[in-house]
């Protein structure tokens, strides 16, 4: 056992080259369970056996032909028209503007992770057709259109100043990217309007006033209009996301590798190195509890929703945190040393505490892009002095494992001093060839 864990400290330099392997099975793994959740989506509660409609629905009724209800979400300037029928909802939106027109879906009542219908712009130059888009950010590049969307009868016209978009979508639609039209009594759509500033092309920023979070339940046609300020609940959610990320990159970015180094070279060199290890591996532990209390609490409607990148940093996040919690314990109920029991405990705490810290460094560069993706904040800075300290912190370890290799603790030392010093064979006198010259002490005296 004691050449195992000489033969472990030998090809330590290989151990990142292995754990990213499995690293990037995992992320495979969950990348193909995420797409085929994606393709398996099912609506709450719908029944399949009935015919969908809302001409029973308790709503304003609509003016328009062929529409039963409609929602006027702020009045003067935004109001919507819809009609449930089997497979298909239609939807004409009216809104005071002579530019586009946008009805969106969403997971979380937020413009990022949502879909929107969009439309049209007939500006020759970066005009676009009625679509369905896919807002995944705050800036103009991050929305892109979304084909695996269908939509059907689209249609516009604007006279005197009001803009009157016209569609229909499937219901219960699933696939990659695609947030679902609800359709079941009791259960609200989460969607959102907006326009743009009036006489602008192109698609841009609406503004603080141009837009508004709202719900329909398309069936029942009970409403609910700005149930939550987004511009307050999008400062509010990019603040906790922040905590999470200084909090998360701190504890296993940081204190977790500075108390590996600790162990592993300031082992019966330093006089307080326990001390210092346990400080740094607790307190990181913590913060990243702390962490992941606050990605429970307030990223749980996200991660049900968003792309394979964020499923996944999110099962790697999850994945860290509970294998941290088992290395905690694992130290906690160390076997007495020298004993048979202590070699294995040790390859095990070694192997699994060089693992989370490899993937929390992975998963901490994951964390800055998503941040980035879904609040449009500069993250180039950390990401630089991060990779840095990455760098640093390898060149280190290289360094002192090439020039200062680990110390050996107690027991360690007592085995390599028998092998090396071995005990000299007894000498007895009359062994020595001059044994018979020589007289035993105190001959000749009196």
């Amino acid at each position: 056992m004691g050449r195992a864990i000489s033969k472990a400290r030998t090809l330590s330099p290989l151990l990142p080259f292995f754990v990213f392997a499995v690293l990037a099975s995992l992320a495979a793994l969950d990348s193909t369970q995420a797409a085929s959740a994606e393709n398996n989506t099912s609506i709450h509660g719908t029944d399949s056996g009935a015919t969908l409609t809302s001409k029973n629905a308790s709503c304003e009724q609509s003016p328009f032909a062929g529409y039963d209800c409609v929602l006027t979400v702020v009045p003067g300037q935004f109001e919507i028209h819809w009609a449930l029928d089997g497979e298909l909802l239609y939807i004409a939106a009216v809104a005071t503007t002579t530019g586009w027109v946008a009805v969106g879906w969403s997971p979380t009542g937020q413009m990022v992770g949502s879909n929107a219908v969009i439309g049209p712009d007939p500006n020759p130059v970066g005009g676009f057709e009625i679509q369905a888009f896919r807002l995944g950010g705050r800036s103009v590049s991050r929305v892109h259109p979304n084909p695996n969307i269908t939509v059907l009868f689209a249609s516009s016209v604007t006279m005197e100043g009001v803009t009157r978009l016209e569609f229909a979508r499937l219901v219960n639609e699933s696939g990659p990217g695609i947030v679902p039209v609800v359709a079941a009594k009791g259960v609200p759509n989460r969607m959102l309007w907006a326009v743009s500033p009036d006489g602008s092309t192109g698609l841009q920023y609406h503004g603080p006033t141009n837009r508004m979070p709202f719900s329909v339940d398309f069936v029942s046609g009970a409403s609910a209009r700005a149930l939550i300020d987004d511009e307050a609940h999008y400062r509010h959610l990019a603040s906790k996301m922040r905590a999470h990320g200084w909090l998360m990159g701190f504890g296993v970015g940081v204190l977790l590798p500075l108390g590996a180094l600790a162990s592993r070279f300031g082992k019966n060199r330093l006089p307080h190195w326990f001390y210092l290890h346990a400080v740094c591996q607790i307190t990181g532990v913590i913060l990243m509890t702390i962490g992941a209390i606050i990605a429970f609490s307030y990223f749980d409607a996200l991660q049900r929703a968003q792309s394979h990148a964020q499923a996944r940093q999110h099962s790697i996040g999850l994945t860290i945190f509970i294998l941290a919690w088992v290395q905690l314990l694992i130290a906690l109920f160390r076997p007495s040393p020298g004993t048979r029991i202590r070699r294995i405990w040790f390859l095990w705490h070694w192997f699994l505490g060089t693992g989370i810290i490899i993937m929390g460094g992975v998963n901490v560069f994951l964390g800055m892009a998503l941040f980035h993706k879904y609040t449009d904040y500069g993250i180039q800075g950390a990401r630089v002095v991060y990779a840095i300290f990455v760098s640093f912190y390898a060149l280190v370890y290289l360094a002192l494992d090439t020039f200062l290799k680990p110390a050996p603790d107690a027991a360690e030392r007592a085995r390599i001093q028998l092998s090396t010093f071995p005990n000299p064979a007894p000498q007895y006198p009359d062994s020595r060839p001059d044994a018979a010259a020589v007289p035993p002490s105190g001959a000749g005296f009196v």
